[in-house]
């Protein structure tokens, strides 16, 4: 087998696929990539896990048609580092009958080639292949999709329920709703489809669609199907121009016992707020060292307009931000803002809050408040349905390392209470 392709196009092409390349593999062929020609085209495949990525490769030529596992980490490193010329594979090298050979100019290398059967490779489900289509979305949506929601989900090894590490994607009378949740807080994305008749319930890791957030180009549009044996779900990602495929897969997770999120939201607020996004996130920022050292806790004050004031040194219309640090010292900040409502006060995480206004790209925010003991609702003023629902802190309840070890202990729980305070 021999192709020869231009460096940019299978540098990038080595580069998707290696987001499924494990850095510590469990089985020998998992670092490899497993490259096969079609016609003129190279498909490269890689599997990590229960997350498999094909990308094909539109290719200057190809001499024989076949299929070789190539190694992950040598190859990409050599294709990188070349220049932007045609680069030639071709196995088996002539000088090496287990070797692949890869050749730029005048940059020249044997590889040494797996073992293993290129057969053995795992199996990776490709659009091709059929299966249910479920929705079509454009990129940048869906990069922002993920951007607002992911990181809510909870870290796999710090995870209580399996179901907390996914994105639920609900389809139902027309209408899409991506959620993550830890339990602690709420990140939800909501759009419309436009076939109202169709109802569907997924839960996709969050970490796999990260990943496709990172290999997502920068237009073009995704497909999202589930796999003929409803078990996987597959994201076909083809560009304006057609100039590039990709396809990645990932099991789906069991989604028993995941909360229902349709009335997790309050409807109504008592006082809500507007400021600008960026401020409030510097503002945060300055005061981390000092919630460090208090359990991440922010003490938040809406000082409105409508309510009468006895103290000089408190203005109307603005968002006090302050948190004491007992080896550190206290820090307070003021902020302008816009509050419609009678006064209110809430302590919340400092780095949940940061997290959520660092996904956001709107230029104001609004927060919304009921009253102390309630969830805070955060809403970006601009088009889009999202919302972001956390917990307050409140003065009786342990640390988060505290809480996290308590529910792990509690794990026989049939189901978790988003109104759980943390």
């Amino acid at each position: 087998m021999k192709f020869t392709a231009t460096q940019p196009k299978l540098n990038r092409g080595l580069t998707i696929v290696g987001h499924a390349v494990p850095h510590r593999a469990t089985l020998p062929i998992e670092k490899y990539i497993l490259a096969t020609t079609e016609r003129e085209r190279v498909r490269l495949s890689a599997r990590q896990d229960d997350i498999g990525i094909h990308y094909w490769i539109d290719v200057e030529g190809v001499e024989g048609e076949g299929v070789v596992l190539l190694p992950a980490n040598l190859i990409s490193d050599f294709v990188r580092n070349v220049p932007a010329a045609s680069v030639v594979v071709t196995s088996p090298s002539p000088g090496r009958a287990d070797s692949c050979h890869v050749r730029c100019l005048l940059s020249r290398a044997d590889m040494q080639n797996a073992t293993d059967d290129p057969a053995e490779f795992p199996w990776i489900p490709s659009f091709d292949q059929g299966g249910e289509s479920l929705l079509h979305l454009d990129v940048e949506l869906l990069k922002q999709i993920i951007a607002r929601t992911a990181f809510a989900a909870a870290e796999k090894e710090k995870s209580t329920w399996p179901w907390s590490v996914g994105i639920r994607i609900e389809i139902r009378g027309g209408r899409a709703m991506f959620a993550a949740t830890d339990s602690f807080r709420l990140a939800m994305y909501t759009l419309a489809v436009p076939d109202d008749q169709l109802q569907c319930t997924l839960l996709v890791p969050a970490r796999a669609m990260e990943k496709l957030s990172k290999i997502l180009p920068y237009e073009g549009t995704v497909q999202v199907l589930l796999t003929p044996d409803r078990n996987m779900v597959l994201f076909h990602i083809e560009t304006a121009d057609r100039s590039e495929s990709i396809d990645l897969s990932t099991r789906l997770l069991m989604s028993q016992n995941y909360p229902d999120l349709r009335h997790a939201v309050p409807s109504a607020w008592i006082t809500r707020v507007v400021i600008h996004t960026q401020e409030l996130a510097s503002m945060i920022k300055l005061m981390l060292p000092y919630a460090h050292q208090n359990g991440d806790k922010i003490h938040v004050k809406l000082l409105s307009a409508q309510t009468e004031r006895f103290s000089l040194g408190e203005e109307p219309n603005t968002m006090v931000l302050e948190t004491v640090a007992q080896d550190i010292g206290k820090i307070e900040n003021t902020l302008p803002a816009q509050v419609q409502g009678p006064d209110q006060e809430i302590y919340l995480h400092a780095h949940y809050l940061l997290e959520v206004l660092a996904a956001l790209d709107t230029s104001e925010v609004a927060l919304e408040l009921t009253d102390c003991n309630r969830p805070a609702i955060i809403k970006p003023i601009g088009p889009g349905e999202y919302v972001y629902m956390m917990m307050p802190i409140t003065g009786d309840q342990p640390s988060p390392s505290r809480a996290a070890a308590s529910q792990r202990s509690d794990a026989g729980e049939a189901e978790v209470s988003l109104t759980t305070q943390r």
